[in-house]
C-alpha cells in the first residue's frame, strides 16, 4: 500500500538552514548577554518593550521554522532506509524531550520551572535534528565504507 508523503520538497532544506542558524543565534546572544530591552529601542528606534517583543518573536518562530523546514525536508534520495531513520529519529527525539521533561519537572520549581518549559519547546524539533542528521551521516558513511 502506498502511503502518502507529506515531506517538503528537498529545496527546503537549504531555505531551513538559512532561517535555524541565525535565529538560533539571536536566541542565543538574548538568552546568554545582558542586553535589555532599552538597548534593543537604541538599535531599533522604537519602544523597548516592543522591541524585545519583535525580537524574542522572531528568534522563536524562526527556530520553529527553520527546523520544521530542515527536518521535514525531502533527502536527495529519499528512500525506505531514509523514512526507517526518520522514524527511529523521531521516536529518539520524543524519549529524550519526555525524559528532559520529567527530569526538570522533578528537580526545578518555581520560575525557573517557566524558563525550562519554554526551552523545552524547542527539544523534539532540535534533538530530531541532530539524530536524524548524525544516524543519515553514519548511514552514509558506512555505505562508503563498503565500496
Amino acid at each position: 500500500m502506498k502511503s502518502t508523503n507529506l515531506l517538503l520538497p528537498h529545496a527546503f532544506a537549504k531555505i531551513g538552514w538559512c532561517i535555524l542558524l541565525p535565529s538560533i543565534a539571536i536566541g542565543a546572544a538574548i538568552l546568554l548577554s545582558s542586553i535589555t530591552a532599552s538597548d534593543y529601542a537604541r538599535i531599533l528606534n522604537i519602544n523597548g518593550a516592543v522591541a524585545e517583543t519583535i525580537i524574542n518573536d522572531a528568534a522563536i518562530i524562526g527556530i520553529i521554522l527553520g527546523a520544521i523546514f530542515v527536518t521535514c525536508a525531502k533527502e536527495p534520495v529519499e528512500d525506505e532506509m531514509i523514512s526507517s531513520v526518520r522514524r527511529d529519529s523521531l521516536l529518539v527525539a520524543f524519549y529524550i524531550s519526555c525524559a528532559l521533561l520529567i527530569a526538570s519537572t522533578i528537580l526545578i520549581n518555581g520560575l525557573y520551572y517557566i524558563n525550562v518549559m519554554m526551552y523545552n519547546m524547542f527539544a523534539i524539533p532540535l534533538v530530531f535534528l541532530a539524530v536524524f542528521r548524525i544516524k543519515i551521516w553514519r548511514l552514509k558513511k558506512s555505505n562508503t565504507d563498503e565500496e
